[in-house]
């Protein structure tokens, strides 16, 4: 307000000056004569006053700027519910892209991820063979090849052997080719034994206790892939309670344990 007043006061000087100088440059000789007329201090105020006033009225400030931040208020007040709303639409959509996202890399990173190579499955299941082996009833053929065989094949084709039992065994002896009388062969031989039913020794079976595991879900195929067993995740050729995952069947998993392997399904468990 003070340099609005400092320019009303300049204003007013300037005008006075003018019209001093007005004054004194309409005055001739001839009005030296003359009587002069005195001007009325009213007249000459309002002449003043007017130009004041009319340029106090162009700067003053309009009464409705005032208003205005009321207006701006009251519509940011209005605001934040539109702007909550585009957040919240914004903040959902970016959490299904990060979920989409990772679902993506997860994958990627089980493809190319190769399982562990089972390199003593092969010689697990040999020694499984061996110890579950069934009983004897009364004849078992025991295969025996060999690979070199030092002197000529007899042409006798049965042979009595006396055991120290008291027991007959009949070998018999078949050969795939005969010898020549020049040369010495090496035959592949095949030696049946037909023991008797007395001094026959019965190998039990094992039983191996599976623990628990139930089998909800597969994902891949082959050894390439994960299984959900018990609520876990668990990845071909990994274990789960000593249980190792093989690899993945038709409908279910291949599963190995102790020695032993079974086929686990979707939907059921190993006991």
């Amino acid at each position: 307000m003070s340099l609005i007043q400092e320019a009303l006061k300049r204003q007013q000087e300037e005008l006075e000056k003018k019209a001093k100088q007005e004054a004194s440059s309409e005055k001739t000789p001839a009005e030296t004569v003359q009587p002069k007329l005195r001007v009325r201090p009213s007249e000459a105020d309002e002449t003043v006053s007017k130009p004041a006033q009319e340029s106090l009225e162009q700067r003053e400030p309009s009464p409705e700027v005032p208003s205005e931040p009321e207006t701006v208020s009251s519509e940011k007040q209005q605001q934040p519910i539109w702007m909550r709303i585009e957040g919240l639409v914004i903040g959902v959509i970016g959490i299904i892209l990060l979920a989409g996202l990772g679902w993506a890399v997860y994958h990627l990173l089980i493809r190319s991820r190769a399982p562990e190579k089972v390199t003593t499955s092969v010689a697990s299941r040999v020694e499984a063979g061996k110890e579950t082996q069934p009983p004897v009833t009364g004849k078992t053929e025991i295969v025996v090849s060999t690979s070199t065989v030092q002197h000529a094949v007899s042409s006798q084709a049965v042979q009595t052997v006396q055991t120290t039992g008291k027991t007959t065994e009949t070998v018999r002896v078949s050969s795939e080719s005969k010898p020549s009388p020049s040369t010495t062969p090496t035959p592949q031989t095949t030696v049946v034994i037909i023991p008797s039913e007395q001094g026959t020794t019965v190998i039990p079976k094992k039983i191996v206790a599976w623990p628990a595991l139930k089998l909800s879900g597969v994902v891949g195929k082959e050894t390439y892939g994960s299984a959900i067993i018990n609520s876990n995740i668990v990845q071909i050729g990994q274990s789960i309670e000593g249980v190792k995952i093989v690899r993945i069947v038709e409908g279910g998993v291949e599963v190995e344990y102790q020695g032993e392997t079974k086929i686990l399904r979707v939907g059921g468990s190993t006991r």
